[in-house]
């Protein structure tokens, strides 16, 4: 098999679940049954169909239906077992001495089908369920230097695809046509076609944004600054059949999922000769976010980054544009195995900043079915500074 294996030891896994049942202790649950995509590879190392089980103490297990082997071939975990029913999980827990019949036991409430919920508390009648959800994501906010490193290259590739925009795209070109040649590159260069996002209305995959002139500034669905037309109304974003044209604003936004870790990175671009008004937009949405990677610090607590940034955006006259004026409640995400992740840059949130948490800054400038305009990038805290670890060529390029 040809199969690019993870770069993790088998100590960093087992460090990630102890994490998790120090958690799970202190809330009297007496294990975690994990099936997401994103949580079941943090802590077991394989992406296949399983369900794993993580006990307050002791050894976790992972139950699969098929391919056993080669889930035994991608988990660092000793205990691998096969079953054919989801309900055989029950006794092989009560076989090793799990208290199956009293208590508490977590699942990922906030993502789960309900369907998959409801099998889980049939199985477990006798214990209460309760959504540990949030712990896994707290955990997972802050990356070790090993996660760091493979974000590093995410990073890379991706400032490698927006160095080719001006040899790429074309005046005539349409944006669907754009962003799959950019696509393309990316995929050649190890990108995966995934990007996870624990959001029901947030549909994986995709091939980013390339949006030109008005485009950049329709709305959609999604809570983001833009989202674009898209090609038809069952699915309303992303690039459309629209030609770009010279002299018009060009918005390139790709997020990028290299060994399951995704960065992102926003810039904009202009056909010859850019106008005034797009130079000076663009100007003030880049010191906006100089102006975000200054005050982030660890220890920093997120809504003053928030309340900071408007503040100084109202000094400027632009606090109304400012991600339309807070309308769009945040100006910045963490970003990891998923898309969007603690701590998230709001007015509300009293999350203070960790060394480790990564963050896509995007303090973007909104001017409704006209432009949305603004840079982005990814950033590592770091105990005294912030590291940027996305670093395609920051100006308006023209």
């Amino acid at each position: 098999m040809i199969l690019e294996k993870d770069s993790f030891p088998k100590n960093e896994f087992i460090k990630r679940i102890q994490n998790h049942q120090r958690e799970i202790e202190e809330s009297n649950i007496d294990f975690s049954i994990i099936q997401y995509k994103s949580d079941l590879y943090y802590y077991s190392g394989t992406g296949q169909s399983c369900i794993l089980v993580i006990p307050k103490e002791g050894d976790a297990i992972l139950f699969g239906r098929r391919d056993i082997a080669r889930i035994k071939q991608e988990s660092f975990l000793d205990h691998v077992i096969q079953i054919r029913r989801t309900s055989e999980i029950y006794n092989h827990l009560q076989d090793r001495g799990l208290d199956v019949k009293g208590g508490k036991f977590g699942l990922e409430g906030d993502i789960l089908p309900a369907e998959m919920y409801q099998k889980s508390e049939k199985i477990f009648h006798e214990k209460s369920a309760l959504s540990v959800g949030p712990l896994l994501r707290k955990i997972r906010s802050i990356k070790s230097e090993r996660e760091i490193n493979v974000l590093k290259e995410s990073a890379r590739i991706l400032d490698e695809i927006h160095s080719m925009v001006p040899d790429i795209i074309e005046e005539g070109m349409t944006e669907i046509e754009a962003s799959v040649k950019l696509y393309t590159e990316m995929r050649i260069r190890g990108a995966q076609p995934t990007v996870r996002s624990r959001d029901f209305y947030t549909e994986t995959g995709g091939i980013g944004l390339v949006l030109s002139g008005n485009n950049t500034g329709i709305s959609s669905y999604t809570l983001t600054a833009t989202a674009g037309p898209g090609l038809h109304q069952s699915n309303p974003l992303g690039p459309s059949f629209k030609k770009i044209k010279q002299g018009e604003l060009i918005f390139v936004d790709f997020s990028l999922a290299y060994k399951g870790y995704i960065t992102d990175e926003t810039r904009c671009y202009v056909i010859g000769k850019a106008p005034e008004l797009i130079k000076e937009r663009y100007q003030k949405a880049w010191e906006l976010e100089e102006f975000m990677y200054k005050i982030m610090r660890e220890g920093k607590q997120v809504s003053e980054i928030y309340q900071q940034t408007y503040k100084f955006a109202k000094e400027q006259r632009i606090e109304k544009d400012l991600m339309l004026g807070g309308q769009i409640p945040f100006l910045g995400h963490g970003v990891g195995l998923e898309l969007s992740e603690p701590p998230i840059i709001t007015s509300k949130s009293d999350y203070r900043l960790v060394e480790g948490n990564v963050i896509a800054l995007e303090p973007k400038l909104i001017y409704p079915n006209e432009m949305v305009i603004g840079s982005e990038n990814t950033y590592v805290i770091r105990k005294n500074n912030s590291e940027q670890i996305t670093n395609a060529p920051q100006p308006l390029l023209e």
